[in-house]
């Protein structure tokens, strides 16, 4: 589960969009 929010936190400071 902490992965996930790891992830989702990384995601959030670098968006590939």
């Amino acid at each position: 589960m902490l992965d996930i929010l790891a992830e989702y936190l990384k995601y959030r400071q670098f968006p590939f969009q």
